[in-house]
């Protein structure tokens, strides 16, 4: 079990490794702007680029999945020595809406593909090329923000789940603290809770909301229990 330390250091592989992905995404979303105009420009079809789009949001679940199985992988080890089946686990846990968000992870990726298509469509039906290119990488700027924002939000989800389900399945674990990031962007709720300490399972629900950042520790050889 590896030895998490109280400080913003954390999420630093999360965000080290989402960072990875969304340069994949980049690069990939570069390779297909191109594609996107001859789709529409040289074959002339529409299902030119309704395949692109569906290409490229393919590799988008791809990178995104690897990032967050790798993310889940590191934050159980760090609570618990034990291996899972990690496919299975991270499957089911994105079939369920993100707590702080109530979306669904495949649900809000093939929403945001489906409108990514209509506005590449959309770019693509009028003005001339120049015009076209210029509405085109638009819309594929949007459409990576709005991905990238999303693989962030479900990366913390996951490492947060990852953390616990390893303290909760770790017997050697019996306490847990609650830890902030103790700056000045903590919320009143969440500075409520700093140092709490809680029997393992009863402890609140993290992310408590959008954008939350405090997490749990071990606690040994503690006797103050607050479940309040």
């Amino acid at each position: 079990m590896k030895e998490l330390k109280r400080t913003t250091d954390l999420f630093s592989y999360a965000d080290k490794r989402v960072k990875v992905c969304l340069r994949k995404m980049l690069r990939r979303m570069r390779q297909q702007q191109n594609r996107f105009i001859a789709g529409y420009d040289e074959l002339n079809e529409l299902s030119g680029i309704r395949q692109a789009a569906t290409d490229l949001y393919y590799d988008f679940n791809v990178y995104m999945q690897d990032c967050l199985r790798d993310i889940a992988k590191y934050y159980y080890k760090a609570a618990n020595d034990d291996d899972l089946l990690w496919d299975m686990w991270l499957s089911g846990l994105l079939q369920e809406p993100l707590p702080t968000t109530g979306y669904i992870f495949r649900e809000e990726l093939s929403r945001k593909r489906d409108r990514f298509y209509e506005e590449i469509i959309a770019a693509a039906s009028t003005g001339k090329k120049a015009e076209k290119s210029a509405k085109i990488k638009k819309a594929t700027e949007k459409a990576l923000n709005y991905a990238s924002r999303q693989i962030r939000q479900v990366a913390d989800n996951v490492a947060m789940e990852a953390l616990t389900k390893g303290y909760n399945d770790n017997k050697e674990v019996e306490k847990l603290e609650y830890v902030t990031q103790r700056d000045g962007k903590v919320c009143e709720e969440c500075r409520a809770n700093d140092y709490k300490i809680y029997k393992k399972g009863e402890q609140p629900y993290l992310p408590l909301h959008y954008n939350c950042r405090c997490f749990y520790i071990p606690v040994k050889n503690k006797k103050n229990v607050d479940n309040t």
